[in-house]
């Protein structure tokens, strides 16, 4: 099979991985969790120690699914063409902008009609300013898988090294063009989390001044910390990704 194609079972995997980790995954983790939460666990003492927990696996499914979507439009982009990679273009910018709207549901649902009817101007301005930024990174992630494969073919460097080459067994390497592209995209999400923890800080020190305890230290380092476990996650998550794709694309090839 030609490395610049996409076979039947690599786009049914890529697919149906679209419709599971971005759409369905979204789906269940807003309508249930996240429900459920609203409903059951915020504000009751009873639920106070699990709380914080909830509320991290929330985020983390939350993240799965961005860094999901990102892995799926990057690899026909690296091992296709563009006529493999535009329904997925399209049907991941869907899914990105379906995953902001679900906390406006949430809301709808969990929040008295009064309650909902004051702060639905709030709700619509958070999902408006997150569905452009998302679609931005989704968008900004198709652009560096673009600039990899076009500047991979031009380089020395890389002379025998076929843009599509399988990731392997390897998990960093800047001399695969899967890996770096990977690598690239979740330094993207990285920053994307660090610009929209900045202003809290500023504002934080802006207000308060500087941490006088432990607590407060936590406190104000913890967006960042948690910026550099997603980045770590999100990067593993794409590479465990790609790898499924790869075997799609191998039984793709041993059936020709």
């Amino acid at each position: 099979m030609d490395s610049l194609t996409v076979g039947g079972k690599t786009k049914k995997a890529l697919l149906y991985a679209m419709l599971l980790l971005c759409l369905f995954l979204p789906l269940l983790n807003h309508f249930g969790l996240q429900l459920f939460y609203a409903l059951e666990i915020d504000g009751n003492v009873a639920y106070k120690k699990i709380a914080p927990f909830v509320v991290n696996v929330i985020e983390f499914f939350n993240a799965v699914a961005v860094v999901s979507s990102c892995a799926i439009v990057v690899y026909p982009v690296l091992h296709g063409t563009m006529r493999d990679t535009k329904p997925l273009l399209i049907l991941g910018s869907v899914c990105t902008a379906v995953m902001q709207l679900l906390p406006l549901g949430v809301a709808y649902f969990s929040l008295t009609d009064n309650l909902f009817s004051l702060n639905v101007k709030i709700l619509l301005l958070n999902v408006l300013l997150n569905t452009v930024i998302f679609l931005l990174l989704f968008l900004a992630v198709f652009a560096i898988a673009a600039i990899v494969r076009v500047r991979w073919g031009l380089s020395e460097k890389n002379k025998g090294i076929p843009v599509g080459a399988p990731i392997g067994n390897r998990i960093f390497s800047l001399k695969n063009a899967s890996l770096r592209t990977l690598l690239f995209s979740a330094l993207l999400y990285f920053c994307v989390a660090l610009a929209q923890a900045i202003p809290a800080t500023a504002a934080d020190f802006s207000e308060y001044g500087l941490p006088m305890n432990m607590n407060e230290l936590v406190y104000i380092i913890d967006p960042y910390v948690t910026a550099i476990l997603y980045f770590l996650i999100g990067y593993f998550v794409m590479v465990g990704l790609f790898a499924f794709f790869d075997r799609a694309a191998e039984k793709d090839a041993a059936t020709e």
